[in-house]
């Protein structure tokens, strides 16, 4: 059965120090530079994780915070800008709960984790909260996507370490909640030395996807002005679109 935590936790304990290892793809840093350099200082990013990209936009010379739900994850945060000789502002929250006492010209998400948050009331509560914390003027940017059902269990995606341990992903099994929108993945980790397994965490991945309408009407109802609304590949996308970014402006006045 699987290690069933709070999602907000999921990036915990093993899986905080695995994650960075065995993602598939870690967001291009130049994305969220480009969108913090052209909109505006100090920046917020949501799900900072690990500080991938945080610290790279830090040590280019730009103001950004970080929240993040995990304090395993931010502690290796802590840990990574120490090493690089950064103080970072971190708080750990999350996104529904923001509560921080700044104000902000951009916030953004380097990746899809808004859709982490399986709970419709809080992903509002989470947008409520960004309109708020930003300055008028401000603009936010919201990546969401569909996860792909594929063919289970998925082949292990593995990594070595520089101590030579072994990590490892795997997918066991997926279902789809059409009705509720929402794709369950169960997970399990694995950590070899010589060979052997030494530890061994499965976690239920739950995403919740949206559709272009969807995400701009929770958007508008926060507050925002919706300004632009594209595909990865940087075109439009149909109101039923469910992999696509968003950037929301709060109004001036």
């Amino acid at each position: 059965m699987a290690d069933i935590v709070d999602p907000s936790q999921f990036y915990s304990g093993s899986i905080a120090h695995l994650y960075e290892a065995l993602v598939a793809d870690l967001p291009d840093p130049e994305t969220s530079k480009r969108f913090v350099s052209k909109y505006g200082t100090p920046a917020l990013e949501l799900a900072c994780g690990a500080g991938h990209p945080m610290l790279d936009l830090i040590e280019s010379g730009l103001e950004v915070h970080g929240l993040d739900s995990s304090q395993d994850m931010l502690d290796l945060c802590l840990e990574k800008a120490r090493v690089r000789g950064l103080r970072p502002i971190v708080f750990c929250q999350r996104m529904q709960d923001l509560d921080v006492p700044y104000r902000y010209r951009s916030c953004y998400l380097a990746g899809e984790s808004f859709c982490l948050i399986d709970q419709l009331d809080d992903a509002q509560q989470a947008i409520d909260a960004v309109f708020r914390h930003l300055e008028p003027g401000g603009r936010f940017l919201v990546p969401v996507f569909r996860p792909e059902l594929v063919d289970q269990p998925s082949s292990k995606r593995t990594a070595t370490r520089a101590d030579e341990t072994v990590i490892s992903i795997q997918s066991l099994s997926q279902t789809e909640d059409i009705k509720k929108q929402i794709v369950t993945t169960q997970l399990v980790f694995e950590i070899e030395e010589s060979r052997v397994v030494v530890d061994t965490v499965q976690r239920d991945w739950i995403v919740r996807w949206y559709t272009v309408q969807q995400l701009t009407e929770m958007l508008c109802r926060a507050g925002f002005e919706i300004e632009r609304i594209a595909g990865q590949d940087g075109k439009a996308v149909e109101p039923g679109g469910t992999t696509f970014l968003a950037i929301a402006r709060k109004p001036s006045r």
